[in-house]
C-alpha cells in the first residue's frame, strides 16, 4: 500500500478508464486523475508528493510520449509508466528514450496487473529516494570531517607554534 503522501497519477482521455481505476484502485492508492496531458501538468505543480505517474499514449493535444518527456524535464523523480491498447516499435522507443518509461501496461489490463505494476514503481520511487538522502547525508558527513580535519590541522599547528616559542627561550 502506498505511503499516506505517495500519490499516484492516472492520465487518460477516456473517463470510462479513470472511473473505472478510481474505483477498482483508489482504496489501495492516493489516486488523482487528469483526463489529458495539460491537466496532468498543472496537478504535478501543485502536487509534490505525487511519486508514480501512468500515462495513456494516445490522447489529445499531447500524446504519452510528449507528456512523459515533459514529465522527465519538470520532475525526473516521478516514475513514468504507459498504458496503451498499442504499442509500436517507434512509439516504444520514443517513449524509452524521451520520457525514460519504466513500464509499459497493455490496455485493457487486469487491476491485479495495473496495482503489481504500481507497486514496482513505487517500490523504485522510495529507493531512489532513499538513495537521494543517503547521498545527501554522506555529503554532510564529508563537509563534517573536513571541517574537523581542518580543525585538527589548526590545533596541530598551534601547539607546534606554542612548542617552538617555549623552547626558543629555554635554548
Amino acid at each position: 500500500m502506498a505511503d499516506a503522501q505517495e500519490a499516484v497519477l492516472l492520465v487518460d482521455d477516456d473517463p470510462n478508464v479513470l472511473s473505472g481505476y478510481r474505483r477498482q484502485l483508489g482504496r489501495r492508492y492516493r489516486l488523482l486523475t487528469a483526463a489529458g496531458g495539460e491537466e496532468a501538468l498543472t496537478i504535478l505543480e501543485r502536487e509534490p508528493e505525487v511519486a508514480v505517474l501512468v500515462a495513456d499514449m494516445r490522447m489529445p493535444k499531447m500524446n504519452g510520449v510528449q507528456l512523459l518527456t515533459e514529465v522527465e524535464k519538470r520532475r525526473p523523480d516521478v516514475v513514468r509508466m504507459m498504458l496503451t491498447g498499442n504499442v509500436d516499435q517507434e512509439t516504444a522507443v520514443l517513449a524509452v528514450n524521451r520520457g525514460h518509461v519504466f513500464r509499459f501496461i497493455n490496455k485493457p489490463a487486469p487491476v491485479e496487473q495495473v496495482s503489481e505494476a504500481l507497486e514496482s514503481a513505487l517500490t523504485r520511487y522510495r529507493l531512489t529516494k532513499a538513495e537521494r538522502e543517503v547521498v545527501r547525508q554522506s555529503e554532510v558527513i564529508r563537509a563534517a570531517l573536513e571541517r574537523e580535519r581542518a580543525a585538527a590541522k589548526q590545533q596541530r599547528d598551534f601547539v607546534g607554534m606554542v612548542s617552538h616559542e617555549f623552547r626558543t627561550p629555554l635554548a
